[in-house]
């Protein structure tokens, strides 16, 4: 997943643009409460939407879950991960449709390896979208910033033919154009 989601940026942006991007998609990783990042790399037929955010942020802890209540807010953020669309909803007109989703949450899985891990817990995942129409995905809306308090703020980058795009969005305004 992540291959193709450096192939479809290198595609778009040629590679003398490839290092900028991919210092800024480091830098914005870091581990910050209330915060989420989601970038979205258009090509010709398909697009990838790859999101990370402090586990925090959706569960209200980012450790292994300790109770029945605990393990059940998993399962249910787990099943609402099967359809992120729901989440995030792309233009209309450009038929997109979601292909294979790829989770790396250790906390989730179990699989833990670092006390940082342990410590501060993070859900990152990718999904390619298989569109009809990819010229006409031009906007979005970030529903899960009113679905889910605990996010305050979603960095918000995309990568498409014509360009980059950057927004932060908030609850108050969820949506971006480009």
């Amino acid at each position: 997943m992540k291959k193709i989601f450096l192939t479809l940026i290198v595609s778009i942006l040629g590679l003398t643009h490839v290092t900028s991007f991919a210092q800024q998609k480091s830098s914005l990783h870091a581990h910050v409460h209330g915060q989420a990042q989601l970038q979205l790399a258009i090509d010709e037929s398909q697009a990838v939407l790859s999101f990370s955010s402090p586990l925090d942020n959706f569960l209200g802890f980012e450790r292994a879950p300790k109770d029945e209540a605990e393990r059940e807010k998993v399962k249910q953020l787990l099943l609402q991960l099967q359809n992120p669309l729901l989440w995030i909803e792309l233009s209309a007109a450009a038929q997109c449709q979601v292909g294979q989703i790829e989770l790396d949450s250790p906390v989730i899985t179990g699989k833990q390896k670092t006390n940082d891990e342990k410590k501060h817990g993070d859900m990152r995942f990718d999904v390619e979208l298989q569109c009809k129409n990819p010229q006409h995905l031009r906007s979005l809306k970030a529903k899960l910033l009113q679905q889910y308090k605990g996010i305050d703020r979603l960095k918000v980058e995309v990568v498409h033919a014509g360009g980059q795009h950057t927004k932060t969005l908030q609850a108050d305004e969820i949506s971006m154009t480009w």
